[in-house]
């Protein structure tokens, strides 16, 4: 196998102001990233690629001595997916070498156990042999109940599900008289090349079958705002680093524990 690790990271955010280089447990958010594909040990530092638009992104990078991939200025950053910034880290990295197998990293999920990257590939491999059509594996974590919103008009309706499948209640009707906020987020509207739009590559994505690993029930949230970056702080230092900083991820490196 020839795999790679390929971290996205940009400069800008809209919800918390320069994310992935606020502190995070001691060091900028990103640099986690970095330190969970290093710390692999199915990784050298030679295989880790990080993506950015950012000065002081690529600083981080370079003092981890890791690869940097600086992507093109694109217009209106917010707007986009992560489809097209994969394309042009994978087309960077294929001109320089081959490439059989991609760790997709995102600095928003950093609540990463030290082996979540070596046991996400060893799923795969076991996998692979039995479902040969399986492409990728990703981790997930089960909630204890599942709620479903549908909008009809002006009215929201919520229905709550358990792990069984069973409804254990029905929502009432909630009138909203602000609606900006519901959108459909899993499909974006970028044209991509001329050939495939970024609507039809993510419903593509999303019609398709996933193979998985189960996490833990302290990896549900992605940094996506103030609170969610201070519960994810929290719940890294509480589960994972417990004090020990990131020789919690060199220990494991070297032949130690995961825990």
């Amino acid at each position: 196998m020839n795999i790679i690790a390929i971290i996205i990271a940009r400069g800008g955010s809209r919800r918390v102001p320069r994310k992935n280089v606020a502190d995070f447990c001691g060091r900028p958010l990103v640099e986690w990233s970095i330190i969970h594909a290093r710390a692999s040990r199915c990784l050298t530092d030679a295989d880790i690629y990080l993506s950015t638009d950012d000065d002081e992104i690529a600083e981080i990078g370079y003092r981890n001595k890791i690869n940097i991939i600086r992507r093109p200025d694109w217009p209106n950053p917010d707007a986009m997916s992560a489809v097209p910034v994969y394309e042009h880290a994978i087309e960077t990295v294929a001109r320089l070498r081959p490439v059989t197998h991609i760790f997709s990293i995102l600095p928003t999920t950093p609540c990463r156990m030290p082996n979540d990257l070596d046991e996400t590939l060893a799923t795969y491999q076991r996998l692979k042999p039995e479902f040969p059509e399986c492409r990728e594996v990703v981790t997930v974590c089960a909630d204890p109940e599942t709620v479903f919103f549908r909008k009809e008009g002006n009215i929201i309706r919520f229905d709550i599900w358990d792990t069984r499948g069973d409804l254990l209640a029905s929502g009432p009707n909630v009138e909203i008289k602000e609606l900006s906020w519901w959108r459909d987020v899993a499909y974006g509207s970028i044209p991509n090349d001329g050939e495939e739009t970024a609507t039809e590559k993510s419903r593509r994505f999303m019609d398709r079958e996933l193979y998985y690993r189960i996490g833990r029930w302290f990896q549900r949230w992605d940094v996506d705002d103030q609170e969610t970056f201070e519960l994810n702080e929290f719940l890294f230092e509480r589960y994972i680093l417990k004090g020990r900083g990131d020789s919690v991820y060199w220990d494991y490196k070297h032949g130690g524990s995961n825990e």
